[in-house]
């Protein structure tokens, strides 16, 4: 009886919903390259997504169309490379240098990192004898 009040509580559901996003990122933090190749696939980022709506709507028919709903707004229309973008040339402009600065940091550290491990003395040809 104190189960079914607690399932059927707007209150906990969205508590909950709130600490699932936000401890997400810290689930994610912890996973390695290959998890993040394989969460960059779209069938499996179809079936977080899903999952994600079902926990919260328990409802297949809710679940399927928030999902088509979400994939139309934010995959094609807010994304600044989807079909039907509707992002402003100028923001694209500014994402475009912003990850341009953020990808040469990135690697630049991962150069440094490489060449920390003794990587290109490692990798150096051997002189002929």
């Amino acid at each position: 009886m104190y189960a079914a009040a607690v399932n059927d509580n707007r209150l906990v559901w969205g508590i909950t919903a709130l600490l699932f996003n936000i401890g997400q990122r810290h689930v994610f933090s912890d996973l390695g390259k290959v998890h993040e190749h394989l969460l960059t696939r779209p069938l499996v980022k179809l079936v977080v997504v899903m999952s994600m709506f079902f926990m919260f709507t328990r409802d297949i028919a809710v679940t399927l169309c928030l999902t088509a709903i979400y994939f139309v707004v934010f995959v094609d229309m807010l994304h600044e490379n989807g079909r039907l973008s509707v992002v402003p040339r100028y923001v694209r402009d500014a994402i475009q240098r912003s990850v341009r600065m953020q990808e040469y940091v990135r690697a630049r550290d991962i150069v440094r990192a490489y060449e920390a491990r003794g990587g290109a003395a490692a990798h150096a040809p051997v002189p002929a004898k």
